[in-house]
């Protein structure tokens, strides 16, 4: 809802307007604050302490800076001024002093010196002096308690106490407990989400001075987040926090040039605002700045400035930087390939929720790379990135669950999250869906769906899909066949380097299916396919190269492709290899191997095979002569219909009788 519909509104004294259930809170804290609870603790009632000096807050940094500007106590006042400069060992012994005589500035900026001072680090008590100098109701240690639920810094935590102090801290007047109560509001820490309220502390916390909160009052009206959506205003307002000196503010408008929000993309002007908000220690504009070097955008191409700005990134503790720092690692970019070293960063970033990087964890664990394989964890590292809707591990979950890899099989968890994948135009999650359609596995059969998902990932550009949709429509009797536009999805798969495309474009120049025949560019296509480890195409080189089609004949050659074939178990390459071993053609002639070849054809069901170890047996070439073997493999070979070998019994049975 907008700012103006919210329901029973009232106007605290600074003017700032409140739900009915935030006026509950102020009063209930400032209730409590009276309590025997902080009576016990400071020994006397507040209403008896003196009156604590106004102290106005200013909103520069994260930690307020209190600036004593009526102190009659010179040393307190030098002993503010030492802490300033760090030096606790002064400071520390006056504020004690002062505390003891139940100052609630000087039992402030002790708290915060059992927060900050070397060796006297003690969140208890500095938890401890928060409380008794907000008893006081004194504004600063108000938000600072309310900081230590937030955190658990000396209590346990509780983002609902955390709240209720950010809450009245914000009614005193404190800039960082307005923008911190915005921030609860947007992340639902403590409260629920609530976009309205979000913006509207942003614009409280604003108007007192805070120097990040324009911007995220900027972004909640460049979303149009609790307030009616308008791009101009959050670009002003993301310029009014560059002028307070925020980097967020120079990230803001670096996003709105680098995303042409509001203003016409611009990479030299986007650059120029991530500079400046990466030289104030934004780790997120130091990421996109090393995205500009590493692209080129805005700046000259620079690998190596590129990891040195991620590296900066990560190592403040942004996710996507770590991320990227990972991917840097993991491809040698700018730095030496270390695969321990990405999946440390990739680690780091997981650790903090980035779905992307739990998901590359998963792959590390799943492949073993830079890591022991560890399917469990690599399933751990997938369903956390997968809970978080993050397609790519959606994809990969759904695939595990299909392959029963690293999980045992479960179609029906398999389509569950491969349909989630899809939905997100994961491609490879299309194709294995269009896979379950295709054989009704944990879904009804379907075939429409199949194409429709097919065309779905192929139009993604997925080179397996592609192929795959060229052998649907191939195989298909329910479609015409066109043979333009299988070679098309072919070719477009093949392009991409997929090695059992490239085999069907060949098979499309062998056989004129879809374009015109050219022998020249099967063999190319073909060889293409073979040196990526495709048999078939090794098969076909072979033949090609010893029958010289659209090559120069080269029997060395034509038989290594046979046997690259031969060994992975492709029939018609071992017959083949067989025969060049029994003729001495390509390689020298050695009957014992031409026997083993034919044999292991034979054994792979090839008919011709079977009639070559018949012919072995009956002339005793490589193996010992027996006619009862030879017509044995004769008649299996003329089983299959090959002519050969009917002729050869004929002959053989003449013969017996």
């Amino acid at each position: 809802m907008n700012i103006e519909m919210m329901n029973i509104e009232i106007t605290t004294p600074k003017g700032i307007l409140l739900k009915n259930k935030e006026k509950m809170m102020y009063r209930n804290c400032r209730k409590f604050l009276k309590t025997s609870v902080f009576v016990a603790l400071i020994g006397t009632s507040v209403e008896g302490r003196a009156s604590v000096p106004a102290v106005p807050v200013s909103g520069a940094t994260n930690l307020m800076t209190i600036v004593v500007e009526e102190d009659n106590d010179g040393p307190l006042k030098t002993a503010i001024a030492a802490y300033d400069q760090n030096n606790f060992a002064e400071a520390m012994p006056v504020f004690q002093e002062y505390a003891k005589k139940c100052d609630a500035v000087a039992q402030y900026y002790l708290g915060l010196c059992y927060v900050f001072a070397p060796g006297e680090r003690n969140l208890e008590e500095a938890y401890r002096q928060f409380q008794l100098s907000a008893a006081q109701e004194y504004p600063p240690a108000i938000f600072k308690l309310g900081g230590c639920y937030m955190f658990g810094m000396g209590v346990k935590q509780d983002a609902k106490e955390a709240v209720k102090y950010y809450l009245m801290a914000s009614e005193m007047g404190v800039p960082e407990a307005q923008y911190n109560l915005g921030w609860c509001y947007y992340s639902g820490d403590g409260v629920p989400v609530d976009f309205s309220a979000a913006a509207l502390w942003f614009k409280a916390a604003t108007e007192s001075g805070h120097p990040s909160a324009p911007q995220k009052l900027g972004y909640c009206y460049q979303e149009g987040l609790g307030v009616e959506k308008d791009v101009a205003k959050a670009l002003q307002l993301y310029r009014l926090a560059a002028e307070r000196g925020a980097s967020e503010g120079f990230y803001g408008i670096g996003l709105c040039y680098f995303n042409g929000v509001g203003v016409e993309k611009n990479m030299e002007a986007a650059a120029k605002n991530f500079l400046r908000s990466a030289e104030l220690d934004n780790p997120g504009a130091m990421q996109y700045f090393g995205g500009l070097y590493l692209y080129g955008q805005g700046v000259p191409q620079d690998v190596n400035k590129a990891f040195e700005y991620y590296k900066k990134s990560a190592e403040l503790g942004n996710a996507p930087g770590q991320n990227h720092l990972a991917i840097c690692y993991e491809e040698g970019v700018g730095t030496e390939q270390d695969l321990r070293q990405a999946l440390n960063w990739y680690s780091e970033a997981a650790r903090q929720g980035y779905a992307p990087a739990q998901c590359q964890v998963g792959v590390y664990y799943e492949s073993g790379v830079g890591v022991e394989a560890n399917p469990s964890e690599a399933l751990k590292w997938y369903q956390l990135a997968a809970d978080q809707n993050y397609g790519r591990a959606q994809m990969l979950l759904g695939v595990s669950y299909y392959q029963g890899k690293i999980v045992e099989e479960n179609i029906v968890e398999a389509v569950k999250w491969l349909k989630l994948a899809a939905e997100q135009d994961e491609p490879i999650a299309q194709r294995f869906l269009a896979y379950c359609y295709r054989d009704g596995a944990g879904v009804e059969k379907n075939m429409d769906e199949v194409v429709r998902l097919l065309k779905r990932a192929a139009n993604l550009g997925e080179a397996a899909a592609q192929f795959e949709l060229g052998l649907f429509y191939a195989g298909s009797e329910e479609t015409p066949l066109d043979t333009a536009e299988i070679y098309r999805l072919y070719r477009q798969s093949a392009d991409q380097g997929y090695p059992l495309a490239q085999h069907c474009v060949g098979v499309c120049y062998d056989e004129a299916l879809g374009v015109e025949e050219d022998d020249a560019e099967a063999f190319k296509w073909f060889k293409l396919a073979a040196d990526a480890g495709v048999a078939m195409s090794q098969f076909k080189v072979g033949v090609f190269l010893q029958y010289a089609i659209g090559v120069p004949q080269d029997l060395v050659t034509s038989v290594k492709y046979y046997r690259m074939a031969a060994e992975q178990g492709e029939g018609k390459s071992q017959c083949n290899l067989g025969k060049c071993y029994e003729d001495g053609r390509g390689i020298e002639q050695n009957f014992d191997e031409a026997f083993k070849w034919y044999m292991k054809s034979a054994e792979n069901g090839l008919s011709l095979g079977q009639y070559n170890v018949g012919h072995c047996y009956e002339s005793g070439r490589g193996v010992e002569q027996n006619i009862e073997e030879a017509i044995k493999w004769y008649e299996k070979s003329a089983a299959q219909g090959e002519e050969s070998a009917k002729e050869k019994l004929k002959e053989l049975n003449k013969q017996e009788f």
